[in-house]
């Protein structure tokens, strides 16, 4: 098995995972004297226990299998 197929396996895994954004305003604050902008957007990561279970389990087992490792 080659690595690209081993990153595929696990890339796989990720569709299960579900990632919103919320854009919001950028302030414009100044600090020191400098004018800094602060982003106040953010993000959400949603998964199942089991989602995070295979993430898990598959990214050890090809570290194990490219480590060399016996599990």
């Amino acid at each position: 098995m080659t690595y690209i197929n081993d990153l595929e396996m696990i890339k796989g895994i990720y569709d299960d995972v579900k990632i919103t954004y919320e854009v919001g305003e950028p302030q414009t604050i100044e600090k020191d004297g400098m004018l800094m902008v602060i982003q106040s957007e953010s993000s959400h990561v949603s998964m199942s226990n089991e989602t995070l279970r295979k993430i898990i389990e598959v990214t050890e087992q090809v570290r194990n299998m490219h480590m060399n490792i016996k599990a």
